[in-house]
């Protein structure tokens, strides 16, 4: 009985071929659409009023194309001119697709009522030969009623592809179709990948569990090599358990994979350590974006110190001030405890803020003197014996700047003399007779003019109303400037363009010996102290301060910005101190020089030391784990400057030297010898403090931004 299609079926069958497409074709339309050449055996035939087809043909009584308007039809096969029961067959043209992304070959076909010993089927080769095994012979249904697709994946590397359609029939009122014959293009190949790049756990979180994804899963399975990194300072069977393994992908599934790792929590005195893990070996599948994956081990050994329970310092909050009622800032202050009051430096508006403090439990608004007067911006004040100090920098920062005096009782004018350029801080003696400033002598942005930076010692022996330029001594560092390749030999740090020491020595703070004699002066940027004899206003010396060692247990830092929790690990850097301020104080009858290593770079217009780990390049035979070391989860983002660590001269880095030692330190300061650092326990009580703890590496403003200053 003769049997016609549904429209419906050829139109999704049709659709479905469509979505692909083609790298050969043939839909037996006769024309540049068939690109796919094939053979007939026997030479086609097409004998209607014996009901003998074996053709391409339009549609006929009781079959439609699967699409287009022709297709290959037989019928019967039982024609007097070679049918009968045996196979015949169309042999497709071998297609070299090695050029291509080929992923699968499609045909359709419609069969119906196929009798015992009818067959049709194919066999696909996937070689350029000859021979047709018929070992590899696919049997298909033989009674369809409708149009069925069949399509066969292609293997991953294949580079030919031939195709044999075959169909046998013994004439009893059986026909079949072929149609839409093609090699298609595949989906994209499909891409391994793991899901992130970075987890932190702490070392008694157990086991951790790592995702990998595949993208396009095809229809073979797909597989990866999971390796731990040579270069992970992670130990395997000490912080975790996992040795290289390969994770196989479903076919189609896209589903992804689990990688279970095992850390191990062991009770040793532990920096925080880092496993890195890398992808190898795909099979069936191309390199993902993220092939790389960094587990952050927390210790949970080392605490920060505990809080003293018996502390000989005791502080309690009185009372905080909002401000000037003119807003803007308030760095510095100083108290006078005979007027009680307290004199604070707003360098936003250049003025000198008073406030009463005879009840500091609620500080009240006195005024503010106007210091623009003076100069450009005041940037240190300090109080003795009812003397207010003010250090105040030109409007052009390197030209020489002052020192402004007032009445600590009603705030009216004293005196001013010149000082040496930008003076950073003032300081009096213990005595009350003399005033120091630090002159830091800083470029203009362009670094075309770099002052001599300098101490001035102010003799207030004539009374500070009678001050006059002629009581200022003014030491500068160009004295040094003919010992330059010893200072630099010893590790001071003179490294601007066209640098001398006078100019590029920056004093930035000054403490006095107990005894008034001797001051410290901080060189920030230089990573040094400089000792001046107050009684014969001399520059005695320069020391330098060396370098922290943050490979030590003792001195981990967490380094980056952008990993996602607080990591305190070691890493192959050493800190330059380049601390900010400094405090003298006498233990024993010894005298000791407390510093505040806050850390500072030169970044300017016309010169810049800034450098990230990330940014340059380190000698591979100093730093074989270049490529983890720079990642910006664990030491890319670190700070450092460009002016040191090419120890050979290649243009390469073979040290690194970060900014600042975050710390403070205790210096002797007969020998110049570190006596104590606190190495790395600012940033553990900090990270540890239930309070201050979301503040952990901060900028300072009104928005938290957690460890935004780690780097």
């Amino acid at each position: 009985m003769a049997k016609r299609f549904t429209f419906l079926t050829l139109i999704s069958l049709f659709l479905s071929l469509a979505v692909s497409a083609q790298i050969a074709r043939n839909g037996f339309e006769g024309d540049a659409t068939d690109t796919w050449n094939y053979t007939a055996e026997p030479s086609n035939y097409n004998l209607p009023a014996d009901d003998d087809i074996w053709d391409d043909t339009t549609a006929v009584s009781v079959m439609d194309p699967l699409a287009g308007n022709q297709f290959w039809f037989m019928r019967d096969l039982n024609n007097p001119n070679g049918g009968g029961n045996f196979f015949h067959t169309l042999t497709f043209e071998t297609v070299d697709i090695s050029a291509t992304n080929a992923g699968l070959v499609s045909f359709g076909w419609n069969s119906f009522e196929y009798e015992a010993g009818d067959s049709i089927g194919y066999i696909i080769a996937f070689d350029d030969g000859t021979d047709w095994d018929m070992a590899n012979y696919v049997d298909l249904d033989r009674n369809t009623g409708s149009w069925q697709l069949v399509q066969v994946p292609i293997p991953p590397g294949t580079q030919f592809v031939r195709l044999r359609l075959m169909a046998k029939q013994n004439g009893n009122d059986d026909y079949a179709g072929f149609d839409e014959v093609q090699i298609e293009e595949g989906l994209p190949p499909a891409t391994i990948e793991f899901d992130t790049d970075i987890t932190q756990v702490d070392e008694d979180a157990g086991t951790v569990s790592i995702q990998l994804n595949i993208t396009n899963a095809g229809l073979f399975e797909s597989s990866v090599k999971v390796n731990v990194s040579a270069f992970s300072s992670a130990i395997n069977g000490t912080d975790y358990d996992f040795t290289d393994a390969v994770y196989t992908f479903e076919a189609s599934t896209g589903n992804p994979v689990q990688v279970e790792i095992p850390i191990l929590d062991d009770d040793l005195m532990d920096a925080g350590r880092y496993l890195v893990l890398t992808l190898s070996d795909f099979d069936n599948a191309d390199v993902g974006a993220k092939l790389q994956h960094i587990i952050l081990i927390n210790d949970n050994d080392i605490k920060g110190p505990a809080p003293l329970t018996d502390s000989f310092v005791k502080m309690r909050h009185l009372g905080s001030f909002p401000g000037s009622p003119d807003g803007g800032s308030a760095e510095i202050s100083a108290y006078d405890p005979a007027s009680r009051r307290l004199f604070i430096t707003n360098i936003t508006n250049n003025t000198l803020d008073i406030l009463d403090l005879k009840n500091p439990v609620a500080a009240t608004y006195i005024a503010s003197i106007d210091m623009s007067i003076f100069g450009g911006g005041i940037n240190s004040v300090a109080v003795k014996n009812g003397v207010v100090a003010c250090a105040v920098e030109a409007a052009v920062k390197t030209d020489n700047g002052s020192v402004v005096f007032f009445n600590a009782a009603d705030g009216t004018f004293l005196s001013s003399v010149t000082v040496g350029a930008l003076p950073d801080m003032v300081i009096f003696t213990p005595d009350g007779t003399k005033v120091l400033t630090a002159n830091e002598g800083e470029p203009n942005d362009d670094y075309t003019v770099d002052p001599l930076g300098s101490v001035s010692i102010i003799d207030l022996t004539p009374g500070v109303a009678n001050l006059a330029d002629t009581d200022v001594t003014t030491l500068a560092f160009d004295v040094f400037d003919g010992e330059m390749a010893d200072l630099l030999a010893a590790g001071v740090r003179i490294f601007g363009p066209n640098a001398t020491v006078g100019s590029d020595l920056e004093p930035e703070y000054i403490c006095v010996s107990p005894d008034g004699k001797t001051a410290l002066v901080t060189l920030q940027e230089n990573n040094a102290v400089a000792v001046v004899d107050i009684e014969n206003l001399t520059i005695t010396a320069i020391n330098p301060l060396g370098t922290k060692d943050h490979s030590l247990i003792a001195n981990t830092l967490d380094a980056s910005n952008t990993a996602p929790g607080i990591f305190m690990a070691n890493w192959p850097v050493k800190g330059y101190y380049l601390p900010d301020a400094i405090e003298c104080f006498e233990v024993g009858g010894v005298t000791y020089a407390i510093t505040a290593n806050e850390g500072d770079t030169r970044d300017y217009g016309g010169f810049s030391e800034e450098e990230r780990v990330g940014g340059v390049t380190l000698d591979s035979a100093a730093f074989p784990n270049a490529a983890i070391l720079q990642n910006n989860a664990l030491l890319g983002r670190l700070l450092i400057t460009s002016t040191a660590g090419d120890t050979d001269g290649d243009g390469d880095f073979d040290e690194i030297y970060n900014i600042g030692g975050r710390s403070f330190s205790i210096w002797n300061t007969a020998t110049g010898q570190l006596v104590w650092d606190s190495g790395d326990q600012l940033e553990r009580i900090t990270a540890e403090d239930p309070t201050w703890g979301p503040y952990f590496n901060s900028s300072n403003g009104t928005n938290t931004n957690f460890k935004n200053r780690s780097d």
